[in-house]
C-alpha cells in the first residue's frame, strides 16, 4: 500500500535513529581511543575523564567502567606513594641539616625508591656523599692531631715537663672532649703538681724562717743568701727581694770606706789590688764588703776577693758570679774573720776565674 504514510513515517523514524545510534557509537570509540592513549601515558587524570564520556555514550558498556575503577586504585596508590614520598624527604632535609648525614641518606634513598623518576633525592644522596668523604678526610686528620698531641704530652710528662704536658693534653681534649685519657693524665698532673707546690712551699717557708733568723741577728750575708734562696724557688714573691733592699740600703748607710766607685773589667786571670786607709778596730766584728759585679760570659764565673795588710795576705774569699745580664750586689761579712778583726788591713785584691767580670763597686761597711 504505497499511499499509506505510517510505515513510511516509522522508516524515516528507524534511520533517524539508526544514525544517532552510529554517531554514539562513533563517539565512544573515540573517546575509548582517546582514554587508553592517556592511560598508557600514565595521564591518568584525563583517562578517567575519557572513559567516563564513553560511560555516559554507553552505560551499559563495562570496559570504561572496568578502567574507571582501575584508575582509581592506581590514584589512590599514587597518593599514597607521593605521600610517603614527602614524608621521607621531609625528614631526610631534617636530618640533612642537623649534619646527621648517614641518616638523611637513608631517607632520601627511601624517597628514591619510591619514585625513582625524581632528580632531588638523587643529587642529594651525591651531595652527602662527597660531604661524608670530607667529613672521613677532616677526621682523619683531626685524629693524627690528637695522637700528635698525645704523643707529644707523654713525652713531655716521661720528661718531667709538666707544664709542656699539660698545655698537650689540654690540646687533645678540644679536639676530642670525650676522650678519657688525656683527662686522667691531666689529673695526675695536677696531683704531681700540687704536691710539688707543696713541697716548694715548705722549702720556701724553710728559707724564709733562716734568713729572718739571720737578719734578726744581724748576720747580714747569711740573712741575703737564704731571702735570695726563697726568690729563686718563688720568684714571684717580693717578700725576700723587699728584705735585701732594706739589708742593701742598711749596709750602704753604714758604708766607712769605699775602696773603688769607678767600673772597670778583670780580665781572667788578672789580679787587681785596691789600698784603703784601715777602717777602725772599733766595729770591726760587724765589717761588710760589698762589691756590685757582673758577670761578662756566657758561663758562670768565680771571683776571689782577697785581703791583707803591707806584703801580708791575711784572708780572703771566693764569690761564685752566674751568667746573668745584670750587674749584681755581693755582700760579704768579712768581720767573722779574726785576722781582719785583728790587723789592720790596706788593700783588698780581686782575682777572676772562668772568664771576665766587670766591677762598679767596692765598699766596705760597719753597722
Amino acid at each position: 500500500k504505497p499511499e499509506e504514510s505510517y510505515p513510511k513515517t516509522k522508516i524515516s523514524e528507524i534511520a533517524t535513529l539508526l544514525g544517532g545510534i552510529e554517531q554514539t557509537e562513533s563517539a565512544y570509540q573515540a573517546a575509548i581511543s582517546k582514554a587508553d592513549q592517556e592511560f598508557a601515558a600514565k595521564n591518568y587524570e584525563a583517562a578517567k575523564t575519557d572513559f567516563q564520556t564513553a560511560s555516559n555514550l554507553k552505560p551499559e558498556e563495562s570496559y570504561p567502567k572496568t578502567k574507571i575503577s582501575e584508575i582509581a586504585t592506581l590514584l589512590a596508590g599514587i597518593q599514597q606513594t607521593e605521600t610517603a614520598y614527602q614524608s621521607a624527604i621531609s625528614i631526610a632535609d631534617q636530618e640533612f641539616a642537623a649534619k646527621n648525614y648517614e641518616a638523611a641518606k637513608t631517607d632520601f634513598q627511601t624517597a628514591s625508591n619510591l619514585k625513582p623518576e625524581e632528580t632531588y633525592p638523587k643529587t642529594k644522596i651525591t651531595e652527602i656523599d662527597a660531604l661524608i668523604l670530607a667529613e672521613a678526610k677532616a677526621l682523619e686528620e683531626k685524629r693524627k692531631n690528637y695522637d700528635s698531641f698525645i704523643a707529644s704530652g707523654n713525652f713531655q710528662y716521661d720528661a718531667g715537663n709538666l707544664n709542656m704536658a699539660k698545655n698537650s693534653y689540654q690540646e687533645a681534649i678540644k679536639l676530642f672532649p670525650d676522650e678519657s685519657y688525656p683527662k686522667q693524665r691531666l689529673k695526675d698532673i695536677d696531683a704531681i703538681l700540687l704536691a710539688q707546690l707543696e713541697q716548694v712551699q715548705k722549702e720556701y717557708n724553710r728559707a724564709i724562717s733562716e734568713a729572718d733568723r739571720f737578719l734578726a741577728s744581724k748576720v747580714y750575708d747569711n740573712a741575703i743568701q737564704y731571702y735570695s734562696q726563697a726568690s729563686e724557688i718563688k720568684p714571684d714573691e717580693t717578700y725576700p727581694q723587699d728584705r735585701i733592699r732594706e739589708i742593701t740600703k742598711l749596709i750602704q748607710e753604714n758604708v766607712v770606706v769605699d775602696v773603688l766607685k769607678q767600673s772597670e773589667i778583670i780580665e781572667a786571670g788578672m789580679q787587681k789590688q785596691y789600698d784603703f786607709e784601715p777602717v777602725l778596730r772599733q766595729g770591726r766584728k760587724e765589717s761588710y764588703i760589698i762589691v756590685k759585679a757582673k758577670n761578662m760570659n756566657d758561663h758562670d764565673c768565680r771571683l776571689f776577693l782577697n785581703y791583707g795588710k803591707g806584703t801580708a795576705k791575711n784572708g780572703g774569699f771566693v764569690i761564685n758570679i752566674p751568667k746573668s745580664d745584670n750587674m749584681r750586689d755581693y755582700i760579704i761579712r768579712v768581720g767573722g774573720q779574726y785576722k781582719w778583726v785583728s790587723e789592720d788591713n790596706n788593700w783588698l785584691s780581686l782575682q777572676t776565674e772562668g772568664g771576665s767580670t766587670q766591677i762598679s763597686l767596692i765598699q766596705i761597711s760597719q753597722e
